[in-house]
């Protein structure tokens, strides 16, 4: 644009420098030069308009790419991620078989050799009565075990039911370590009930709530030594009831603790650790609490420094 005023400056100069000589053609002429004026500004115009289009084109074809760029990056990502998921999946599954095959394997042996101590008529009365006495306690982990892997795998069908009533949280948790007692007490360990709570009212299916925190002093229990204390203690905590259970037994290390709620989760899954389970107890009660709207935590030092699990539920329905 300032070239084009420039150029038609100049030509108006020179038409001015001859007006005493023409002035007639001048008069003539100026309305062309003009016109020619005119057509060139709004050729410049255009030409920049068009740049303009081109360059907004461009910015958008750019954006577009880097746009198309992420979303590849992000494709690459979830195809990894994904990739990572079914690789642990299927060590889980490996490990799950391996401890499935434990579970069963250990007992079924156990049994069959029990068997040729009755089979043997050299066998003394005495003897033959410790083997009957141990082929029933091994038949009745069998049906343990069986039991466990059918609980959970009714789950579904089971959380699609919930039958809700308001109770009390400490007659929940006193009820669930009388059952715990006894197995606590057979193994020398001190099971002790801390209730903080002035009002403790829960509205939720007591069952499921019950079963959750008789899984958390089940596994406190099975995984503290003789002589050890396992404590469970209850809080308000505004509109939620907060229920912990700890422990001074065999620990979890760090690496571990992300895993703990996970189906078939084993912090021992070798077929030679001393601790009996399909590790399901855990995920179990984390879809129970999860199913009221509650939340579970677990904190742990690491191995040998005892294990604290940690439930809040809301007092009254989420939803």
């Amino acid at each position: 644009m300032p070239i084009l005023l420039l150029l038609t400056s100049f030509g108006l100069a020179i038409l001015l420098h001859n007006a005493s000589e023409n002035a007639g053609e001048i008069r003539e002429i100026i309305p062309y030069v003009i016109i020619c004026g005119a057509l060139l500004a709004a050729l410049f115009f255009g030409i920049a308009l068009n740049e303009l289009r081109i360059k907004k084109a461009l910015m958008e074809a750019t954006e577009e790419l880097e746009s198309a760029k992420e979303s590849i990056t992000r494709l690459f990502q979830s195809e990894k991620q994904a990739r990572k998921k079914i690789e642990e999946f299927g060590k889980a599954k490996e490990e799950f078989v391996a401890i499935l095959s434990h579970e069963i394997r250990t007992p079924i042996n156990a049994i069959s050799g029990w068997l040729r101590v009755l089979e043997n008529e050299v066998s003394s009365i005495e003897l033959k009565e410790k083997a009957a006495d141990r082929i029933a306690k091994n038949a009745n982990l069998q049906l343990k075990t069986l039991e466990r892997l059918t609980n959970f795998l009714e789950i579904p069908a089971d959380f699609a039911t919930v039958t809700r009533s308001e109770v009390e949280c400490d007659e929940l948790v006193r009820e669930a370590a009388r059952q715990i007692e006894p197995t606590a007490s057979e193994k020398g360990i001190k099971l002790i009930i801390d209730n903080g709570l002035i009002e403790g009212k829960l509205y939720c299916d007591p069952f499921k709530i019950s079963k959750a925190i008789k899984h958390l002093l089940q596994n406190a229990v099975k995984f503290t030594p003789s002589g050890g204390k396992v404590k469970i203690k209850t809080r308000a905590g505004g509109e939620s009831i907060e229920i912990t259970v700890k422990d001074d037994g065999r620990g979890i290390k760090k690496a571990d603790l992300p895993y703990v709620f996970e189906p078939f989760s084993q912090v021992d899954s070798s077929t030679t650790r001393s601790h009996d389970g399909l590790g399901l107890g855990l995920a179990i009660t984390k879809k129970i609490i999860d199913l009221h709207g509650g939340r579970i935590r677990v904190f742990s030092d690491g191995l040998n420094q005892g294990t604290e699990f940690n439930i809040s539920l809301p007092r009254k329905p989420t939803s």
